[in-house]
């Protein structure tokens, strides 16, 4: 299988540098060309605590990746959503019938991936790892977190199990008949973050005061109320538990 992980970046680059260290052919594509040129002449960096983990894979410019010719199987999706369209449209020539788009990104972009390349070449994924893009070639992986996979029409496709097993290079990635209910679940708590963000304290400290935790309440549930209105049930993931948010009576 070959595959191409557009978007080098902190999730991008820790994915496909597994998927690289496990002996798939994997490239690693990114618009940057000082990312690209590290990763190429020293390999990708990942720092893992106090272990230094360093990997040879293979490293190209959009650019040049745009103007092959040769198929590629599985494109793994690892830009900011709003460059979904742009990262994908210059490579859709090199998609074949059999090919599949797996979005590794926050948000819905599921959607807008589809709409590209049709939902049968479309595989949504919640990922919410622990790293950060440090420099050049160099990322902080913190550990690993949770990844699910899944068709859009909730089927558990041999499709989804062939990239599942592929993924266990990176860490136990999950299927899931309900990729819907993961990544809304993903817009309400990054809606939480987003408001915490609002100030200069930690998260832990604007959560304390109870009067702050119903405003976030309040933030969270406009998200999942669209859910719920959807026919959307959202998913626990990690500490993260929206049943007991939405709907308010839910709670303790």
């Amino acid at each position: 299988m070959k595959i191409a992980v557009v978007g080098a970046g902190a999730i991008g680059g820790v994915v496909g540098g597994y998927l690289t260290q496990a002996g798939n052919d994997v490239t690693l594509v990114d618009i940057a060309k000082d990312d690209v040129e590290a990763m190429q002449q020293a390999g990708l960096t990942l720092e893992i605590g106090s272990q230094i983990l360093t990997i040879p894979v293979k490293a190209i410019e959009m650019e040049q990746f745009a103007a092959l010719e040769s198929e590629i199987d599985l494109i793994i999706l690892a830009v900011k959503g709003q460059h979904t369209e742009d990262a994908l449209r210059p490579i859709l020539h090199r998609l074949h019938p059999g090919s599949a788009v797996l979005s590794m990104q926050n948000g819905l972009c599921e959607r807008v991936i589809a709409s590209m390349v049709g939902e049968e070449r479309t595989i949504g994924c919640f990922v919410n790892l622990f790293a950060d893009y440090l420099e050049p070639g160099r990322i902080q992986y913190g550990g690993q977190g949770s990844l699910y996979i899944g068709e859009l029409n909730g089927e558990i496709s041999p499709r989804l199990e062939q990239v599942h097993r592929l993924l266990q290079a990176w860490g136990p990635a999950q299927m899931t008949d309900n990729i819907w209910g993961y990544l809304w679940s993903k817009l309400a708590y990054g809606a939480v973050l987003t408001a915490t963000a609002l100030v200069d304290e930690t998260m832990a400290n604007v959560m304390e005061p109870m009067e702050n935790r119903e405003l976030m309440f309040a933030v969270a549930s406009e998200t999942l109320a669209v859910a719920h209105r959807l026919r959307i049930t959202p998913e626990a993931f990690d500490d993260w538990e929206p049943a007991s948010i939405y709907p308010p009576g839910n709670r303790e």
